[in-house]
């Protein structure tokens, strides 16, 4: 003979499993709750573009200084990796359009501060992280857009920090 719990939980299973039946949700209980692969996605690519944007804006910040005492070399640089900060931004901003999520409004974190400080290999592991992700999910055409990433901040030249501490004595 069954307990009175064993009773009484089986019951709730079969309630919930009607109301699975008469909504129509992929998976009953706490499951049913989770977000999706592709919403966690969009979410990680999301952090990503806010990344981008802010080391953009560091790169905007140090050409500005490089102007300032005529360091043209240094300037062209910082400019060059502002562009591609904000063509990764721009690229993955399409990806996120294209998977069925909004971009989200960056305005006021991006005023809050803050920055990327896990420097070039952190980057490259997390844009790595992104790309399992999406082979994972199979979605070719974000694993191409993270693949012309890669290869870009493969190809470039790291930063010289001490032309850049020259910049901060003058």
């Amino acid at each position: 003979m069954r307990s009175s719990a064993f009773r009484g939980r089986s019951r709730r299973r079969a309630a919930a499993g009607r109301e699975h039946a008469a909504t129509g949700r992929s998976r009953p209980g706490p499951q049913a709750d989770r977000e999706s692969p592709e919403a966690s996605l969009i979410e990680a690519l999301n952090e990503d573009i806010e990344l981008e944007l802010r080391m953009a804006d560091r790169h905007i910040a140090r050409a500005l200084a490089a102007a300032a005492i005529r360091r043209d070399p240094i300037q062209r640089s910082a400019c060059d990796r502002a562009a591609a900060a904000m063509r990764h931004a721009a690229a993955l901003s399409a990806e996120i359009l294209h998977l069925g999520g909004t971009p989200a409004p960056l305005a006021e974190r991006l005023a809050a501060g803050g920055g990327w400080r896990g420097g070039a290999s952190g980057l490259f592991r997390r844009y790595q992280r992104r790309l399992n992700a999406a082979a994972r999910l199979g979605l070719f055409r974000l694993e191409e857009v993270l693949h012309g990433i890669l290869r870009e901040l493969r190809a470039s030249p790291p930063p010289c920090g001490a032309t850049f501490r020259t910049i901060r004595m003058y």
